[in-house]
């Protein structure tokens, strides 16, 4: 769906661990043609994987599961607002 779109994708919130590919293949995926895209990655995994926990360990936009639909605006709120200060622009 990505490729096929022609228009600015702002967020795009994504699980990490996926059956074919994990959210930050996706992410690289979805970059090459959008690389305006933000992400937020989702998961209940972390603690099961460490490897997981070392990629997104210093990153603000994951959320572990579960969360409430304020701290997910929240979240995404904050994910969008990255670079803002640095740019004058959100996206």
């Amino acid at each position: 769906m990505c490729q096929e779109h022609d228009g600015t994708i702002d967020l795009m919130v994504s699980d990490i661990v996926m059956p074919r590919l994990n959210g930050l293949q996706l992410a690289e995926q979805v970059r090459a043609a959008h690389p305006e895209t933000k992400f937020l990655f989702i998961t209940g995994f972390a603690d099961e994987f460490p490897e997981l926990r070392e990629l997104i360990q210093d990153r603000r936009n994951h959320s572990g599961k579960a969360f409430s639909p304020s701290e997910l605006l929240r979240k995404v709120e904050d994910t969008l607002d990255q670079g803002k200060a640095a740019t004058g622009t959100v996206g």
